[in-house]
């Protein structure tokens, strides 16, 4: 079990690294692209402010193959103790891949902000791959079932040890 958990992770790094997409877009309010199978539309930008920082949050409607998945909004973050901001991307994630969202320069006077997107396919079967890995070294580290004998007058033979001389049981 640990072995198929160890392939399938071995496969979806290989497509995840290999099979993905990044692009940088900049799109003004109201504007749309397409990334893959991705529309995306730039809404607004919003100031939300906090006792430790002040974000500027770009809301991005996102729709996949012509049906609504919901707003997304990456953010890129003023802390009051830091020179540069910081972003935080906006994640979607899928059972087959996910879609990253991260701003790279926004402008709220002028409504626009410029976009990196990424389409990483088969992340999800990454976490998948290391629960499954997870529960065959559960199942190994576990003891074996004892055999039961199928009848009353039936004995169990004793364990064979390493050097084919009967083992004690314990």
């Amino acid at each position: 079990m640990v072995h198929v958990g160890v392939v399938l992770a071995i496969v979806a790094i290989a497509v995840s690294s290999t099979m993905g997409t990044s692009v940088e877009v900049v799109l003004g309010a109201g504007e749309s692209t397409s990334v893959g199978r991705y529309s995306l539309t730039f809404l607004r930008v919003d100031e939300l402010r906090e006792p430790h920082r002040t974000s500027l949050a770009a809301r991005v409607a996102v729709s996949r193959d012509g049906e609504d998945v919901g707003v997304l909004s990456p953010r890129m973050n003023q802390y009051d103790t830091q020179r540069e901001p910081i972003g935080s991307p906006a994640v979607r994630t899928s059972f087959f891949e996910d879609l990253y969202l991260s701003i790279m320069n926004v402008d709220p006077a002028g409504g626009s902000v410029a976009l990196r997107v990424y389409i990483n396919p088969l992340v999800g079967w990454i976490w998948i791959a290391t629960g499954i890995m997870a529960l065959g070294g559960l199942l190994a580290v576990l003891p074996p079932p004892r055999r039961q004998p199928a009848f009353a007058g039936e004995t169990v033979p004793p364990r064979v040890g390493m050097a084919g001389a009967p083992s004690e049981s314990r």
